[in-house]
């Protein structure tokens, strides 16, 4: 596809989920531990489809400056100022509590990092008009148990952590829709080809050109260009039918932009997360690679949610 017709195929994709988004959502919250690059790209591929999107900093300045820098780049970070059609950082905990006091949605990023025992009800509580939270989370998370000598700890303790969260959102008669996520891979703006952006929507569907110069190692910068070259595609599966392999086999397929089920587009992921906001009913769905220069369109997403919502029936 020629960059002009990557380009109009982004302007018309996200027009599409603004009209939706903007028919359907009440202000979003993107939160943490998980992957900061799928929950920046989350944010702003919410903002730019209409949705009222935010992120917590708990007052990190220089967090603040390196998100901004990531999502929109150096000019828009030294500026400081979130403007209408971004993604928010909010700082405070008052700011934070004067927006969940009007969030329909929460979407908690947890695919590598637990969170915090109680915080998932600290946020629900001061939230009176949520009605849906999106989980991301881990591929074979359902089938985590502990080893012998501590082995497996740090998936029993993304188990519990996920056990928590439904145990929150299933106490206020919430939906919770999971978006199961492999080793992620990718995320940036696209390779660069005779000075221009290709793959990855032309810069609109990832983070800004800027995030390959903080990928110090060549294998993994050279990767990372791939995947956002040519491994934009997208494959639902319903449930968790897929455990990650183990760390040998992830070292030695650490270069590879092959398609893979147990691997993820960091793009891939936020736009389906994105998806997930306002698709009508919620699901538990595992999310692999696929190869393709640009990400799914918001039909072949609704084509791909509507076939693991019939699958689950």
């Amino acid at each position: 596809m020629r960059p002009m017709a990557i380009q109009m195929a982004t302007i018309i994709l996200l027009a599409h989920m603004s009209l939706v988004a903007s028919l359907t959502l009440p202000p979003t919250l993107v939160v943490g531990p998980g992957s900061l690059e799928v929950r920046l790209i989350t944010a702003k591929l919410a903002a730019q489809a209409g949705h009222t999107a935010a992120l917590y900093s708990g007052g990190d300045a220089k967090a603040e400056q390196a998100w901004r820098k990531l999502m929109y780049g150096k000019d828009y970070s030294d500026a400081g100022v979130d403007v209408n059609e971004s993604a928010a950082i909010i700082s405070s905990v008052e700011d934070l509590g004067r927006f969940l006091s009007t969030a329909g949605v929460v979407c908690i990023v947890a695919d590598s990092q637990p969170l915090a025992e109680g915080t998932c009800n600290t946020l629900l509580k001061n939230a009176p008009n949520v009605q849906r939270v999106v989980m991301v989370s881990r591929i074979g998370l359902t089938r985590a148990e502990p080893g012998p000598f501590g082995l497996g700890g740090s998936d029993v303790a993304l188990r519990k952590s996920e056990d928590d969260i439904r145990a929150a959102v299933a106490s206020r008669g919430l939906e919770l829709s999971v978006l199961r996520v492999g080793t992620l891979k990718g995320g940036g703006s696209g390779a660069l080809e005779a000075g221009e952006l290709v793959g990855s929507g032309s810069g609109d569907l990832g983070l800004h050109p800027c995030y390959y110069d903080t990928l110090a190692e060549l294998e993994t910068y050279m990767c990372t260009q791939s995947f956002d070259k040519f491994t934009n595609g997208a494959v639902l599966t319903p449930g968790d039918p897929y455990d990650l392999p183990n760390p040998l086999s992830r070292a030695a397929n650490r270069g590879s932009f092959e398609p893979n089920d147990a691997e993820t587009s960091r793009i891939a992921a936020a736009a389906a997360a994105t998806y997930a906001l306002s698709y009508p009913s919620a699901l538990e769905i595992t999310l692999s690679s696929a190869k393709a220069t640009q990400p799914p369109t918001v039909d072949e997403w609704k084509a791909m949610f509507d076939s693991a919502a019939a699958a689950a029936a």
